[in-house]
């Protein structure tokens, strides 16, 4: 879900988006339980 709001956020300012390359993931935690989940990734686009 981290990847699919990053990609969806990213192409409403940067079009022509090809792919990406998750180099990190973690969960947030809060009473036991996860509250959000993060990504650190690279997206790679094409300039026209």
């Amino acid at each position: 879900d981290a990847i699919r709001t990053g990609i969806r956020k990213m192409s409403e300012s940067v079009k022509n988006i090809e792919g990406a390359w998750v180099k990190e993931q973690k969960v947030v935690v809060k009473k036991g339980e996860v509250d959000e989940y993060r990504v650190t990734m690279k997206v790679t686009f094409i300039v026209k």
